[in-house]
């Protein structure tokens, strides 16, 4: 079984940017990929090949297919450098789970930094260390939106927060139980209290 498609996205989901697609395949040749041995064919396949189990997964209507001439043959494409503007790089990968012989690596300075291999199928999936992340991201970033912070419009302190700034006169006693609290400058306003001031 052979890698079968490298579909690459660099993802900004911390800052909510755009993915930038890396390559995608979608052309004719495999533009300015240096491409060696004969697993690749001419260009970019469209789909599964003669005598391949189907394959499934991929986006678009091209991906790189390393069938070509079956199971036998070897090669190694080699991407054009790219520079990294995104926190997390995402890639669409089949084929088997082999490290150093069917894989995508990823190479910084000239070293592999990091390796992606298939799950043993012709399906097409998303790297599950990708995947793992980034629903850890989600999930984060759910919670956080979920908790009203200091900065989140409509934010009021809890009413332990409140009884003790009004214990220590920095907030009115009087204090309306839907008034606006600025906890920054309450906060201020405290640690200026304990300031030493000599008479």
């Amino acid at each position: 079984m052979r890698l079968l498609s490298a579909f690459l996205l660099l993802a900004g989901i911390a800052h909510g940017a755009d993915d930038i697609v890396l390559a995608d395949f979608e052309g004719k040749t495999y533009g300015d990929w240096k491409i060696e041995g004969d697993c690749f064919g001419p260009g970019p396949a469209k789909g599964t090949l003669e005598r391949q189990n189907a394959v499934s997964g991929y986006l678009g209507e091209r991906l790189v297919n390393t069938f070509y001439k079956g199971d036998q043959s070897t090669g190694k494409a080699t991407g054009p450098s790219f520079a990294v503007e995104r926190q997390f790089l995402n890639s669409l990968v089949g084929g088997g789970p082999h490290e150093g012989q069917t894989c995508m690596n990823l190479l910084v300075d000239g070293k592999v930094a990091r390796t992606v291999t298939g799950q043993s199928s012709e399906g097409l999936a998303w790297d599950p260390d990708y995947q793992a992340l980034l629903a850890a991201v989600t999930a984060t970033e759910a919670q956080l939106d979920h908790i009203n912070r200091f900065d989140m419009p409509g934010f009021r302190p809890n009413s332990h927060y409140v009884r003790e700034m009004t214990f220590y006169g920095i907030l009115p006693k009087e204090l309306p139980a839907d008034a606006p609290i600025d906890v920054y400058a309450t906060d201020q306003a405290y640690w200026r209290s304990l300031w030493y001031q000599p008479q």
